[in-house]
């Protein structure tokens, strides 16, 4: 199979495989190696593109990077998802909260999903 790309589209490729194999592998300790080895890949086209800024060339290993430059100018869309992200952990967790309070959590394990889901979608619209 062969996918012929413009080099806008290969640069917003670029972007996109970054940001997912970021999603994924940055908590982990052990980064889970079929996503950095699809984002390597992707990465080793560029210089037919063009794009020698948007990676580094490791030459001890063979493999391509993205380069520093290229991940910073992604930090902005990384921030805004980290900052949605906790916002959207704090208020589910405040609802939960809130939920305990007002029915006890003994009722909370006897509650069925659809009232559970009502009653904390209810708190959660009010933050």
């Amino acid at each position: 199979m062969e996918i012929t790309l413009t080099k806008k589209q290969y640069q917003s490729l670029l972007k996109m495989v970054f940001l997912g194999n970021w999603l994924i592998n940055a908590p982990r300790i052990e980064p889970i190696k079929e996503f950095d080895e699809i984002e390597e890949y992707i990465f080793s086209h560029a210089e037919k593109f063009g794009l020698t800024d948007e990676v580094e060339y490791d030459e001890s290993t063979g493999k391509t990077y993205p380069s520093e430059i290229f991940e910073d100018s992604l930090s902005p869309y990384i921030d805004e998802y980290n900052q949605d992200n906790m916002w959207q952990e704090l208020i589910s967790i405040l609802s939960h909260r809130d939920l305990v309070e007002e029915v006890g959590e003994e009722n909370l394990k006897d509650m069925d999903h659809e009232t559970y889901s009502d009653k904390l979608g209810t708190l959660h619209d009010k933050y």
